[in-house]
């Protein structure tokens, strides 16, 4: 799958697509890297170009964490933040797909008024994802509203803006890693996990013996927290026991620290392109740690990916009592994740709903970072264990029933709060 980058005929010219592919470093995973292309802010978009990326061999040696004995008490933790309020979309662009070629979207350009744009494959739907710049004093709902009168084009929607969720904090300087082998207390399993995520620190110690490979779908885009964090409680090594050591991730980087103030983001141009390029690899379990507003080109891709069988654990959602249920948490194709703490006290700034389906840990959960270590809070990190644990289920992967999976382990689960299903825990906390 590659990206091509157009312009309007008469104003137009026809840009080449541009690759670059990063050689892998040995022992730490491998990366492929995107080629952007610059331009003012209503211009060219830039292109993110796909490669394939080398595989290395799974493996991994569970080990446990503790306090040196001493070292006194576990600083008390910094507060917690709930989801920040990003705008809907982002203000300049729309997304649309045709079902034509090259011509098809020129034609429909132009007569839409549309600028610049760019253009890649949605192989899984057979369909072209476009990318466009609308003209001034035009809103992407208006725009939207125009492309969705045109017979050509199949789906339109404002490029919409999703956050991951969840607080990373310091770990104090008292704690410290004592590590023994536990190799018995988590099974080894096998299959394909999708991280998509901010890109991961691949030469982080915790990843150096997974099998994880990444491509990055969003120009610029570093190593981040999040992504890393979630990467090491999925195949985690020496001091962060992953929850399905032994599978392969593959991580397709769709999300960026944009800002310092706000959490990593992702649009909806990447985030198709991710979701496409996980189901084209057959992987058996998506992990989406994110969430924003409905999108009809994702919803598109998720309901493909669950007639493929590809289960999708997604969060639940950090907006606090009053939140809105996030999508893809609130999709009937994924298995929305609440968190709970050690004491299995919902997480502070849960969001509560119908949307909820399972509760697992995910507060003050120490996880990998690019500078170390860092204690996590939120549904996005509750949602990597229930994504391990659908790819345990069996029920998984092509020709497979991804509802027997979400059933599987909701029969596991142990009842909270109110009797029976209730919109805080869904039908309980899971239990393996």
């Amino acid at each position: 799958m590659r990206f091509s980058s157009l312009s309007l005929l008469a104003l137009v010219s026809l840009a080449a697509c541009e690759s670059v592919e990063v050689a892998p470093v040995v022992g730490v995973g491998s990366r492929t890297e995107p080629v952007s292309v610059n331009g003012p802010a209503n211009g060219p978009i830039p292109q993110a170009p796909q490669t394939e990326t080398v595989r290395r061999p799974a493996a991994n040696i569970g080990l446990q964490i503790r306090i040196k004995p001493g070292a006194g008490k576990i600083a008390a933790p910094e507060d917690q933040m709930r989801d920040v309020i990003l705008p809907e979309y982002a203000d300049h662009h729309v997304v649309f797909t045709v079902a034509g070629d090259a011509a098809v979207v020129v034609d429909v350009v132009r007569d839409a008024g549309l600028g610049a744009f760019e253009t890649a494959r949605l192989q899984s739907l057979d369909m072209t994802l476009v990318t466009a710049v609308i003209p001034e004093g035009t809103t992407p709902p208006e725009a939207t509203l125009q492309l969705q009168s045109d017979p050509r084009v199949i789906l339109a929607g404002p490029n919409h803006l999703y956050q991951v969720m969840g607080k990373l904090k310091r770990l104090p300087k008292q704690f410290e890693l004592a590590g023994y082998d536990v190799k018995a207390a988590v099974p080894l399993v096998s299959g394909r996990i999708a991280l998509i995520d901010t890109p991961v620190d691949l030469k982080h110690a915790e990843l150096a013996k997974a099998s994880l490979t990444e491509t990055i779908l969003r120009p610029k885009a570093k190593p981040a927290a999040h992504g890393t964090a979630i990467a090491s409680l999925l195949v985690g090594g020496d001091s962060v026991p992953g929850a399905a050591p032994g599978a392969e991730i593959l991580s397709f980087a769709a999300f960026a620290q944009v800002n310092a103030d706000t959490p990593p983001i992702g649009e909806t141009r990447h985030i198709a392109l991710a979701l496409d390029k996980a189901i084209l690899a057959q992987v058996d379990v998506m992990n989406l740690s994110f969430g924003g507003p409905q999108d009809k080109i994702l919803s598109a891709l998720l309901d493909e990916a669950e007639k493929r069988g590809i289960c999708v654990a997604a969060a639940a959602g950090n907006g606090g009592a009053k939140g809105k249920a996030p999508f893809p948490a609130n999709a009937a194709t994924t298995l929305a994740v609440t968190a709970v703490d050690s004491k299995k006290k919902i997480y502070a700034f849960a969001t509560p709903g119908a949307h909820v389906d399972l509760a697992a840990f995910g507060v003050d959960v120490m996880a990998a970072a690019p500078d170390g270590y860092k204690l996590t809070s939120g549904t996005s990190f509750s949602t990597a264990i229930l994504s391990a644990e659908l790819l345990r289920s069996g029920h998984c992967g092509a020709g497979k029933s991804p509802t027997s999976a979400r059933e599987s382990l909701a029969a596991k689960s142990e009842d909270l709060g109110a009797k029976g299903r209730d919109d805080t825990f869904g039908v309980g906390l899971f239990k393996r």
